[in-house]
């Protein structure tokens, strides 16, 4: 059996490009034994040189030749996409010694497969595109996607939530044929128990932003990207918390001996 010069340089990439990561980041970089289309991964350090616990995924393309492209097949883009943690691939140039890479993120893959045009899509890899120490903190962010996802889909729950409250309590119509606030102000037989729901309603809210706040707060990284959704929840959480407090207070529904458990300001969010 030959080892040919197409195994030799794509050996030799994926050897050096594992060395790159090591004496450039300074990064554990593990080869794999079986290639399924992922040759290596990278463990992610923070920037104390401290593990995460998060890694990336690197495909590895070699040339010896000078080019700058690499050809790569539509089942390769879906394999990568159905990945879970992320992936990189990794362009390296032996002659040079330059290595470079781009993520596979979800967007760039379905951009690709639009681009496609047969069984295969042909990417460029440029100065723009170089692996070395700048790199570690775009792969720090591109580790932290999956997490970042899962809690802007709890921040959505919550805005979905706030839009129920909020529909509840501020009548849209101009005749008023349901429970809501304004009808609640002009009637003294008021039903006790949905200005409890709402009550409890905002207090789910309230639970769930702090919950997210508890966990966020131990990775600066994750916390630094959600901020502006963060900010924006609570600006219109402050909005709904004021309007359920009045509402307590119009309706007297906190007072004694059958009122409901409230106590004035429970609803404010404090700092953590």
């Amino acid at each position: 059996m030959e080892y040919t010069r197409k195994n030799r340089v794509g050996d030799a990439g994926e050897y050096y490009f594992a060395y790159h990561v090591t004496q450039e980041l300074r990064w554990p970089c593990r080869l794999l034994d079986v290639d399924l289309g992922i040759d290596a991964q990278i463990e992610v350090l923070d920037e104390q040189q401290r593990v995460t616990g998060k890694f990336v995924l690197a495909q590895v393309k070699t040339t010896s030749n000078g080019a700058r492209s690499v050809s790569i097949k539509k089942k390769h883009f879906e394999y990568w996409g159905a990945i879970k943690e992320p992936v990189i691939l990794v362009f390296v140039d032996l002659d040079s010694q330059d290595v470079f890479y781009k993520a596979m993120t979800k967007s760039y893959i379905d951009a690709a497969l639009n681009k496609l045009i047969g069984d295969s899509l042909s990417i460029k890899f440029d100065s723009s595109d170089t692996l070395d120490l700048s790199s570690g903190s775009a792969l720090r962010k591109l580790s932290l996607v999956d997490p970042i996802n899962i809690y802007i889909k709890k921040y959505k729950e919550i805005e979905i939530s706030l839009d129920k409250l909020d529909n509840i309590i501020n009548c849209r119509s101009n005749d008023c044929a349901c429970d809501c606030l304004c009808e609640l102000k002009s009637r003294d037989d008021f039903e006790l128990g949905l200005v409890e729901s709402i009550v409890d309603d905002i207090r789910k809210i309230r639970d769930k932003i702090y919950e997210i706040e508890k966990h966020v707060f131990k990775h600066q990284d994750i916390h630094d990207e959600i901020k502006p959704l963060d900010k924006e929840v609570k600006k219109r959480y402050a909005l709904a918390q004021i309007k359920v407090e009045d509402l307590v207070k119009i309706t007297d529904a906190a007072e004694q001996p059958y009122g409901i458990e409230y106590t004035i300001g429970e609803l404010e969010l404090d700092e953590l």
